[in-house]
């Protein structure tokens, strides 16, 4: 019997430093079914071969309970993060590949951590309301940050925003769920209200240079409740942004996914087939977008996964094999033939003509956000052992197939 983990230890000596070792969990796949003759030959070309799937980030991944990543292994790595309490990451951002933004919770806290192309650091910031959802990253002296408040970075110090007000008196702003930025003028940040009523209604706001300001959109001047969960732009006149509406007092999954689109003076809704929600969106170009979230797909009420593309004329849904039981949370794209999403265990990849299955994590892990560079992605959520009570921030990179 070939040992695994000794062999791995040998072939890949020369690049991990040995106090990482003990914190090592290797696991080799076979992405396709060879026949039973040839499994124990494949297994031993698996182990003869590690130093070779790392490089190409194919098959096969580890786990690091570390902020330190080997250079070697950037291409198939999975991190927890260590010294945080009951940690989950929620999006990610970059500005380049040493400069990597991300952030969520670290119990009640807002997390927010940093990797500088060698290893990740924790960020310290003032306290915005609690957990942490969006970021947007302009240069090293424009990040924008949001939860229930607004956060903005200059490159030196943190400035906290308090939510803008309302347009109905008595309404309250329970916090944005994402951000992004055009230019140091012009930030958009996506979340939901809370009515007089009870009801909950989308809320998009405003960064003009100056201040916030609550922008009128459809969902917050209308009858029905929603959410909205993303917003993405490629330009000044060109921005969607995603969630769900519903008539009760607040979306629920089986209700509609809800899409809106800004074209450079007001928003509209733009008709969508999906019954769902939709919980992140990547806009490629004017006539290409991806969404993904979820929807009740079967009779016992399982959810699966939604993706919706634009092709510039209308919403469509987009067929794929990803399977059952599988919910994106996450979608990034760096071209058109380069489209990434996460959610759960899974991470998919879109090369231009269909959607494919790029990895699947540990059970116990859940991915919930994912920034797409050119040739790979980075991937961030949680991971929680069944059993072990315990819940840490997980990252997790891969290239292109």
């Amino acid at each position: 019997m070939i040992d695994l983990r000794k062999r791995l230890r040998e072939e890949l000596g020369r690049s991990a430093s040995p106090d990482l070792w003990p914190s090592i969990e290797a696991r080799v796949e076979v992405r396709s079914s060879p026949a039973p003759g040839l499994r124990s030959q494949r297994m031993v070309a698996a182990a003869l071969g590690l130093v070779i799937l790392v490089g190409l980030g194919i098959g096969f991944s580890f786990v690091l309970r570390n902020r330190t990543t080997p250079a070697a292994s950037r291409c198939a790595v999975v991190q927890t993060l260590p010294g945080l309490t009951n940690a989950s990451l929620f999006a990610v951002e970059t500005l380049r590949s040493d400069d990597v933004w991300a952030v969520g919770r670290s119990g009640s806290a807002g997390l927010i951590e940093r990797f500088d192309g060698t290893s990740w650091k924790p960020v310290d910031h003032p306290d915005a309301g609690g957990e942490l959802t969006g970021v947007a990253v302009l240069s090293d002296t424009d990040v924008w940050v949001v939860g229930h408040d607004l956060l903005h970075y200059d490159g030196s110090r943190w400035r906290v925003f308090q939510p803008p007000p309302p347009p109905a008196p008595g309404d309250v702003v329970a916090g944005f769920n994402d951000v992004t930025a055009i230019a140091p003028d012009d930030v958009w940040a996506a979340g939901t209200e809370v009515t007089v009523s009870g009801h909950t209604r989308g809320i998009v706001a405003h960064w003009n240079g100056g201040a916030w300001s609550i922008v009128d959109t459809p969902a917050t001047n209308s009858g029905w409740s929603s959410a909205l969960q993303a917003i993405d732009a490629r330009s000044r006149d060109d921005i969607w942004a995603v969630g769900a509406r519903g008539t009760g007092s607040a979306p629920a999954v089986g209700d509609a996914a809800l899409a809106l689109h800004w074209n450079g003076s007001r928003w509209a809704v733009v008709p969508i087939g999906a019954d769902g929600t939709l919980y992140d969106i990547a806009v490629v170009g004017r006539d290409a977008a991806w969404a993904v979230g979820e929807a009740r797909g079967t009779p016992l009420g399982q959810s699966v996964s939604v993706i919706e593309r634009w092709n510039g004329t209308r919403w469509r849904a987009f067929p794929h094999h990803i399977g059952q039981a599988v919910v994106l949370h996450g979608v990034s794209a760096s071209s058109p033939t380069d489209v990434w999403a996460v959610g759960g265990r899974v991470v998919v990849h879109f090369d231009g003509s269909r959607w494919t299955r790029a990895a699947a994590l540990r059970g116990g892990s859940d991915l919930l956000g994912v920034v797409a560079t050119p040739r790979a992605a980075t991937a961030v959520g949680e991971r929680s052992p069944e059993g072990s009570g315990l819940v840490s921030a997980l990252i997790a990179r891969y290239c292109s197939p």
